[in-house]
């Protein structure tokens, strides 16, 4: 059933026609997920008109209703869950980033912990479980880094035992200041300099520094590359290999984990499919939970559905007026009961202010929750 937007905004499903009010969605919205919370407001957009499908929602709410350890559960896991329709955009765009990727990676273990517990407590769903993906998760696990960067180049994104030559190239780095020790110390001992140091700057890389007190100790194969005030700086074959090797193997690094990583985001574009699926299902899960948290926390009752238009509504609450009053001031309920056989309209009378509108939109929200699979107040 679609309703138009003159008929959302009088309602105030999601918006409050006076600033610092309550709309309906502000009511109900127990969802714990930014992808349950757009698919609920889709729902109230577009409540259901089948039965069949209206019941399947309803059964699922009251099942989680009844079950309080299972419905814990599944709300904590959600709550953690990364938004995946969001990440499926940034994939199959190819600007997702490392640190999104790794959410990615986590959601697959959330979503897997999910299913188990739909699975072993037999919890009927509107929607068959979703496929899950070990593939894809296997290589997202064997190729990112436990904390990746969230900018690439700027920190590891890729595991080095995912490649040889990445393995190898970071080992360099990682060797680096002992090997730049134990330089120094070779040419301190050689030279009789105890007090030498070995420093890096961009200007002139990796250089061995030499107080005047010493620099008649200096050997004929150190080449001169600074003078300063009470120093001078010099450079060694060997420190010059060494300088090439590190800075090409940094280079390295980036040109290759860059490759892998944008190998391992086309690999993930081929799950774009039923990353979406699973995106839904646990979508549909988290409304359905909030619908079940909703009903506890409000006392609301599974409405019954029968073929035709009447439309009978006992001891009946509107959503928002209930949760807005003041604590001492209690909500007076009433009902309404229409039966097509004897008129298709009924007018409500009244004086001014005396709850007429109230009372109109009260019967269309019950009506739109009813609708959606919610539990209702009455």
């Amino acid at each position: 059933m679609w309703l138009d937007g003159f008929t959302i905004q009088n309602l105030e499903l999601f918006q409050p026609n006076q600033r610092g009010g309550t709309s309906t969605l502000d009511v109900i919205d127990r969802t714990v997920s930014p992808m349950g919370a757009r698919m609920l407001r889709s729902w109230l957009s577009l409540p259901l008109l089948e039965l069949k499908d209206i019941s399947a929602r309803q059964q699922t709410v009251e099942e989680l209703l009844s079950n309080d350890p299972l419905r814990h559960t599944l709300r904590d896991t959600l709550k953690g869950l990364s938004d995946i329709e969001r990440l499926c955009s940034r994939i199959a765009t190819e600007r997702i980033s490392p640190k999104e990727l790794a959410r990615l990676r986590s959601a697959l273990d959330a979503v897997e912990l999910l299913v188990s517990e739909v699975s072993d407590h037999s919890l009927s769903l509107p929607e068959a479980l979703p496929t899950l993906l070990p593939e894809l998760k296997q290589r997202l696990q064997e190729a990112l880094v436990e904390d990746p960067t969230a900018v690439l180049g700027k920190g590891q994104a890729i595991k080095s035992g995912f490649n040889m030559e990445l393995a190898h190239l970071r080992g360099l780095l990682d060797d680096a200041t002992s090997t730049l020790e134990d330089i120094r110390a070779r040419e301190a001992e050689a030279t009789g300099i105890p007090s030498l140091k070995l420093a890096f700057n961009n200007v002139f890389g990796y250089y061995l520094e030499v107080r005047n007190s010493h620099k008649d100790k200096v050997p004929e194969n150190w080449h001169r590359k600074q003078t300063l005030i009470n120093a001078e700086r010099y450079i060694t074959e060997e420190l010059k290999k060494f300088e090439v090797e590190v800075l090409g193997a940094e280079d390295k690094i980036r040109s290759i984990e860059s490759k892998l990583y944008q190998e391992l985001v086309e690999y993930s574009n081929n799950y774009l499919s039923p990353l979406l699926e699973m995106a839904r299902w646990t979508a549909t899960l988290d409304v359905l939970s909030a619908f079940s948290q909703a009903a506890l926390s409000y006392n609301y009752v599974r409405p019954s559905f029968v073929e035709g238009q009447n439309i009978a509504i006992k001891q009946g609450r509107h959503p928002v007026i209930e949760q807005v009053l003041p604590e001492h001031q209690p909500y007076i309920a009433n009902g309404i009961d229409m039966k097509s056989k004897d008129a298709s309209i009924a007018m409500i009378t009244g004086p001014n202010m005396s709850g007429k509108s109230a009372l109109l939109r009260q019967v269309a929200l019950i009506q739109i929750l009813a609708q959606v699979g919610a539990f209702v107040p009455a």
